[in-house]
């Protein structure tokens, strides 16, 4: 059974999180060890410009050029300027990654007897999670399949069960793919959904970030 350690500054139920995580892994070698941390929202600022002697515009959008500031420092730079609009604060949901280790890297801090190492970030508060349903594509991969997520747990559940996928792999020798891995964790998310979520309709899929 694999080991798991969550960060406090997770909020969601811990043994609720490890059920599920170890759901996902149910068979893997032995010798896993999980890390669980947070990854809070992400809060950026953005004005619309046209203004020729403003700030140039770093980003264009809906028939409209924006100025979009990841740090305080840009935000009050540009507070300066009185010819953009209201500056809008953007909270963007905090997302869930995956990342599995074929070993142990140095630095990590692992009981005795690890052989790998996989670290999972989602959210620190669950209500930032989402919006749900969604499909979730992996990027750059045209044919990996979509998955449909209902709800947090069920986006764990996928993300974790990708990474476990590539923990066999390794254990095995076989050839590292991401698809495949998206693949199986497709397979399993259905397996162990229950009831199946409803169709998500024709929304664009949205990016799953798994590094």
């Amino acid at each position: 059974m694999p080991k798991v350690e969550i960060s406090n500054a997770v909020r969601a139920d811990h043994e609720e999180v490890r059920t599920i995580l170890l759901d996902a892994f149910a068979g893997a070698p032995l010798g896993v060890e999980i890390h669980v941390k947070a990854r809070r929202p992400r809060v950026t600022w953005r004005a619309i410009c046209n203004a020729l002697d403003c700030y140039p515009p770093n980003w264009s959008g809906a028939g409209a050029n924006y100025h979009w500031f990841t740090t305080r420092k840009d935000l009050e730079r540009v507070a300066t300027r009185e010819r953009h609009g209201p500056v809008e604060r953007v909270v963007s949901p905090a997302g869930f990654s995956g990342r599995a280790y074929s070993g142990v890297p140095r630095i990590a801090n692992v009981a005795p007897g690890t052989a790998y190492l996989v670290t999972l970030h989602m959210p620190s508060d669950t209500a930032h999670a989402g919006p749900y349903p969604a499909l979730r594509k992996y990027p750059g991969l045209k044919t990996a399949p979509p998955i449909p997520v209902g709800c947090w747990r069920e986006e764990l559940f996928a993300v974790a069960a990708h990474e476990a996928f590539h923990i066999q792999q390794f254990a095995t020798g076989a050839r590292v793919s991401e698809i495949d891995a998206e693949k199986a964790a497709l397979a399993a998310l259905a397996a162990w959904r229950e009831p199946p979520i409803s169709a998500v309709g024709s929304r664009d899929p949205v990016p799953l970030r798994l590094f």
